[in-house]
C-alpha cells in the first residue's frame, strides 16, 4: 500500500451550531521508520486537495448542529525513494481554523522525496453521515 490514508471525524461537542469552512490546518509529530522513539515534529508540506483514494470535493460551509460531525481525509505516499525512507507519523495536531487544535494519536507511514519535507494531502471538510 504506497497511498496510506485516514478519514477523520470532528464532532461538535458544543450547545451551539458551528460551523466549519475550508480546510483543516494539520501538524504532524512522528518518528523515522517503525521504531518507537518519541514522538517529534515532522517537516509536512500540506496540500488542500483530492488524496489517492478519495475525491475532494472543495471547499464549502459544513454547518454542524451539537452532536452532528464532519469529516475530512488524510493522504501520504510511502513509495518516494523507493520506500527505503518512510516515517510513522504518530500524532496529528488539527486545527478547524478557529484557532483551537485537536491531538490525535495516528499510524499513518509517510515518505518524502531526498531532502524535501512530508508530502500530506488534505480533503475539504463535508458533513459526516449519522448512524
Amino acid at each position: 500500500m504506497s497511498q496510506p490514508f485516514l478519514t477523520i471525524a470532528l464532532r461538535n461537542t458544543g450547545t451551539r451550531r458551528c460551523v466549519l469552512d475550508g480546510y483543516a490546518v494539520v501538524r504532524a509529530e512522528g518518528h523515522a521508520g517503525w521504531r518507537q522513539d518519541r514522538p517529534r515534529r515532522l517537516r509536512i508540506r500540506v496540500a488542500d486537495r483530492s488524496t489517492y483514494e478519495v475525491r475532494d470535493p472543495g471547499p464549502r460551509p459544513v454547518s454542524l448542529a451539537p452532536g452532528a460531525s464532519a469529516r475530512f481525509t488524510v493522504g501520504t505516499a510511502t513509495a518516494y525513494q523507493g520506500g527505503a525512507h518512510v516515517w510513522t507519523i504518530s500524532r496529528l495536531r488539527i486545527g478547524t481554523g478557529s484557532g483551537s487544535y485537536v491531538d490525535l494519536a495516528v499510524e499513518l507511514l509517510a515518505s518524502a522525496p531526498v531532502g524535501q519535507p512530508i508530502p500530506v494531502d488534505v480533503t475539504a471538510f463535508t458533513a459526516a453521515s449519522r448512524r
